[in-house]
């Protein structure tokens, strides 16, 4: 175990390090290019979309050895991402992250089965707070570096880090330790499993898909909310991002101290109020430190509401079939982000920033609410 355990927490590291980067670094460059609103909304659903052609990508995940896929993905990032040096075209911009998402979609899908592969169920969720633990270094550190390099370097630069990092991550899943896992029924039965969720995963899946909605419509508003509202420089929303990895930080710490004694359906209630809260504090900020008690809040309600809802699906879900039960449970929540994505242009023509953050608080306290009072029905 612990052998997998170190090579998962390099591997999530310089992972999610390379993609944050890549995230902030690139979303600044578009902004600063374009200060178009629709390039920026067109930037977060190019990363949401993809969830449409992953659909049915799960039967393979739970074919083939899962730490090789994963490892063969990442290279495939390097590759990609190499075209970002060629062209810096917005459209072609768009086009790459699509295909990047795509790929860190089927990733995600992957490790996730992949964890239930590794570890026994009594473990997964302290080694999923273990390394939301450890990961959420990369996510104080990365944000900084890629506000650093969009204000004094090339975008060529924040380009090479993540080429750098994505390849070390191929390296360190090529060496994790699993078992494989071999599905002999025929693809239409298979078919109908992906399809035919229990119960209990298809509340999971409900819940899921209202946080993610309002995600999608919070998350591109942060850079304009910075700028335009606020008067600060765009490379205070790198800062926001390295304080929300504070407040991951901060919540991997106190979910490992009392691991043994949380459940994970307290986890996502806990996780949907701090949510709501968070945008509240973002609605009513006048000045960039109370924005910034927001986005702690927000890191913690990032590692919380993901822990919580992966942890509920690992432990309800059918081992076999992991792969495909994580690839419904992400195409299903992924187009609810994106259509939270696809309403912000008209919600800004039509509504002060703030209204919105108030409105999306709101929704998300109450429905944390409605978890907590429902949750013994269903899980």
């Amino acid at each position: 175990m612990e052998r997998n355990l170190w090579l998962l927490v390099i591997a999530r590291f310089f992972g999610e390090f390379a993609s944050y980067i890549f995230d902030v670094g690139v979303l600044i460059y578009l902004y600063n290019e374009t200060e178009s609103m629709a390039v920026v909304s067109g930037f977060f659903l190019t990363q949401i979309l993809p969830a449409l052609f992953t659909m049915f990508f799960g039967k393979y995940i739970d074919k083939y050895r899962k730490n090789r896929i994963v490892c063969l993905l990442n290279i495939s990032k390097v590759i990609f991402m190499s075209l970002f040096l060629l062209n810096k075209q917005f459209y072609i911009i768009l086009i790459i992250n699509f295909v990047l998402s795509w790929i860190g979609t089927v990733e995600n899908n992957t490790i996730n089965a992949m964890m239930t592969d590794v570890f026994s169920s009594n473990k997964l969720i302290q080694v999923g707070s273990i390394l939301s633990f450890l990961s959420s270094f990369s996510m104080i550190v990365a944000p900084m570096v890629a506000a650093y390099l969009a204000k004094y370097f090339s975008i060529n630069i924040n380009i090479w880090f993540c080429i750098v990092c994505f390849g070390i991550t191929a390296l360190a899943y090529s060496l994790v330790n699993i078992q494989l896992q071999v599905i002999n029924s025929g693809e239409e039965k298979i078919c109908q499993k992906f399809i035919n969720l229990n119960k209990k995963i298809k509340w999971i899946i409900s819940f899921w898909s209202i946080f993610m909605f309002c995600i999608g419509i919070a998350a591109p508003l942060e850079i304009k909310m910075i700028e335009d509202v606020l008067g600060m420089d765009g490379s205070y929303y790198g800062v926001g991002n390295t304080v929300e990895g504070i407040g991951m930080l901060l919540a991997s710490g106190v979910i490992l101290k009392i691991v043994k004694k949380i459940d994970e359906k307290y986890i996502v209630g806990i996780g949907l109020f701090t949510a709501g809260l968070s945008y509240l504090f973002i609605a009513f900020s006048f000045h960039i430190s109370v924005y910034y008690i927001g986005a702690i809040l927000v890191g913690i309600t990032a590692v919380l509401c993901p822990l919580g809802f992966r942890s509920s699906i690992q432990l309800y879900g059918e081992k076999a079939n992991m792969g495909q039960i994580f690839s419904t449970s992400r195409f299903v929540v992924l187009i609810a982000r994106a259509l939270g994505t696809f309403c912000v242009g008209q919600l800004v023509l039509k509504c002060n920033i703030r209204i919105i953050y108030i409105i999306i608080g709101i929704i998300l306290i109450s429905v944390a609410f409605v978890y907590q009072r429902i949750k013994e029905k269903f899980v």
